[in-house]
């Protein structure tokens, strides 16, 4: 017992001392705390004054020195220390004082719609995607094939694996009467989207004409699988079960509800998704000691651009202006931090880059950059090994003949503190990349600012350095092998040509089970040239993963892969850009996992071969009709009463 007391006593005597200990540092950082407060008060009373005294400039020197002891605090703002609070009030009432110079259209932050954020790694790919699908449909529905065909192309460039595309070129085929085609076109769709409504009806459909009624039955019930009171489902599966009477025609020929339906989801993935995890950036129009010119939107607009090179997403030019515009703010002023802070909270961002620069006589330009951490109320800082917690300012000096490469330059240097650890792109990809921005034309005095997309997506095909080729084996398949050798791991698959390549689909839930494959539900092979560039793999369902993120977590790990990136594509997914591959995990189905690898310059040289193709064919036909015309005209001449 007495034992039991003596370590309960020691037991007790810990807890005070830890309880002391914690209440000791609790007093020590609300001190420090409220010194932050009565300092940042003291400059903003000083400025107050200057304002009062009609020294604006002066006041506004002041105005940001206050903000700025809050930027440069070590100290955790939030509402337990006061912090944040204080901060925030400061913020408003500097925007006050500089808000009775103006005319505001609208100053109640509540009364601001939020921007949309641009983010072009995810929702911009899809909305061009998008884009790309519903020209496709209205296209195909005005019976224009040839172009849709072209679109198609195109699309299935942007993304290899969309199962609408497939779908849509298999209807295709089925007006031209190319029925081969059409089946290996209905059934890629299903092999990216195994509950593809309309690809099972049409493959249904195909083998009941055929008079495969096996396989047609086979087709019914995965229809019925997917949606069991279609009409369409249930006329096929009265069709194939021998009811001869049913009225088939309209029914299993009439698409026009699917391209509406198909039309309606389209037009709902434009909108645009959460963005909880990613950073949502502002940028600023950099400002110079005198009134604000030209380069100050310059770089505002090139590094709205460059910075979603890596996973941060920016508030577009156009809508920081509006705001401005809400504000009666004009784009030529020097606004103070507390403003700038003021317009980035109103427009939803999380970080604020501002900036400032000089140029002098002979044509050098040194830049300032920094990255404000909007809600926080502090600069973005960097952790030491040591413990201690530093600020880097950007600052680059450069003739102002090389302004783009100083732009890219600054874009990477923010990119690195924000994020150096999965960073994918180089300094020189990025300056490359702001060489190739264009200066837009500018309305009133403010840019036009429309995202150059071709930039955004050079950078986001420069994820990283390596030579998957070498490195990714799945199942003993590597890129580069030939049918050949495919077909030894793999004997007897059967090999289709189309388009100057040849593919290999194997469902082998439908067919006997070949070992290497045991836990796989269908395997996609592609061929150009005679060498396989594209790979892709679905697995069947018997481990449930949680979530895309695990079973992408699983593959880095088990492939030796740099880091994989979310968004990029309609549906959930991570992806990966390396040289010239491109390798996409998702889930299938959104529950079995799958793999697609693939040589990304291949599509490219598909189209270049078919585009050849046509010309070499619009070029005889051409011919034809000219040799036709000449013999018209001999006869005529040669025509006599």
């Amino acid at each position: 017992m007495s034992i039991f007391l003596s370590r309960l006593v020691v037991l007790a005597v810990v807890v005070l001392v830890l309880w002391n200990v914690s209440a000791v540092g609790q007093t020590n950082e609300i001190e420090a705390a409220q010194k932050v407060v009565t300092d940042a008060e003291r400059y903003f009373r000083a400025g107050e004054q200057k304002w009062k005294e009609n020294k604006y400039s002066e006041a506004k020197g002041l105005f940001d020195k206050a903000v700025e002891v809050y930027l440069y605090s070590s100290l955790k703002s939030d509402k337990e220390n006061g912090l944040q609070t204080a901060y925030l009030d400061l913020i408003d009432r500097v925007f006050t004082l500089e808000s009775k110079l103006r005319e505001p259209k609208n100053q109640s932050l509540s009364q601001i719609p939020k921007p949309q954020p641009y983010c072009p790694q995810a929702e911009e790919v899809n909305a061009e995607v998008t884009k790309l699908s519903l020209n496709a449909i209205e296209s195909y529905k005005a019976g224009d094939y040839e172009k849709t065909l072209t679109i198609l192309r195109q699309l299935l460039a942007n993304e290899p694996m969309n199962a609408n595309a497939y779908l849509i070129l298999g209807k295709i085929h089925v007006q031209r009467k190319d029925i081969d085609q059409a089946i290996s076109s209905f059934k890629t769709a299903l092999f990216w989207d195994n509950r593809l409504l309309e690809a099972h009806l049409m493959l249904g459909r195909i083998y009941y004409h055929r008079g495969d009624t096996i396989q047609a039955r086979n087709y019914a019930v995965r229809a019925g699988e997917v949606d069991s009171n279609d009409k369409r489902t249930l006329t096929l599966s009265q069709l194939t079960n021998g009811n001869a009477s049913v009225d088939s025609k309209n029914i299993l020929e009439n698409d026009s509800s699917f391209f509406t339906n198909l039309q309606k989801k389209l037009a709902g993935e434009l909108q645009w998704g959460e963005m909880s995890s990613r950073d949502v950036a502002l940028v600023m129009p950099f400002q110079t000691d005198s009134a604000l010119d030209v380069l100050g939107h310059d770089f505002a607009y090139v590094l709205s651009l460059l910075l979603p090179a890596s996973k941060v997403c920016v508030i577009r030019s156009e809508d920081r202006e509006r705001v401005f515009d809400q504000y009666g703010v004009d784009s030529e002023e020097t606004l103070t931090l507390a403003s700038q802070l003021k317009i980035g909270l109103t427009s939803g961002s999380n970080l604020l880059v501002v900036g400032d620069y000089v140029k002098d006589a002979k044509g050098v330009i040194e830049v300032h950059a920094r990255i404000i951490r909007v809600v926080d109320g502090r600069y973005q800082s960097e952790a030491l090994l040591d413990g201690r917690s530093i600020t880097r300012e950007v600052i680059l000096k450069d003739s102002l003949q090389d302004l783009r490469t100083i732009q890219g330059k600054v874009a990477y240097q923010i990119l690195y503190q924000l994020d150096k650890a999965n960073l994918k792109v180089s300094q020189g990809q990025l300056i490359d990349s702001a060489t190739k921005i264009a200066l837009p034309k500018r309305l009133g005095g403010v840019a036009n600012r429309n995202p150059d997309f071709s930039v955004i997506n050079s950078l986001r095909k420069t994820g990283c350095e390596e030579n998957l080729a070498d490195k990714v084996e799945l199942r003993g398949l590597r890129l580069g092998m030939t049918i050949v050798d495919v077909l030894k791991l793999i004997p007897n698959a059967a090999v289709t040509t189309s388009n100057f390549e040849k593919t290999v689909l194997l469902d082998f839930q439908a067919k006997a089970p070949v070992p290497r494959f045991k836990d796989v539900q269908a395997l996609g092979l592609r061929f150009f040239e005679n060498q396989l560039y594209s790979i892709a793999i679905v697995y069947d369902a018997a481990i449930k993963w949680s979530s895309i993120n695990e079973f992408a977590s699983h593959i880095e790990k088990t492939l030796a892969l740099p880091s994989t990136r979310s968004g990029g594509y309609t549906f959930d997914g991570r992806y990966l850009f390396c040289g010239n591959h491109q390798l996409k995990i998702m889930l299938a189905g959104r529950e079995s996992g799958a793999i697609h690898f693939f040589d990304a310059t291949v599509p490219q040289r598909i189209n270049l071969k078919i585009a050849e193709q046509e010309k070499s064919k619009n070029q005889k036909l051409a011919e034809e009709e000219k040799r036709k015309q000449q013999a018209e005209e001999q006869k005529k001449k040669a025509f006599k009463p």
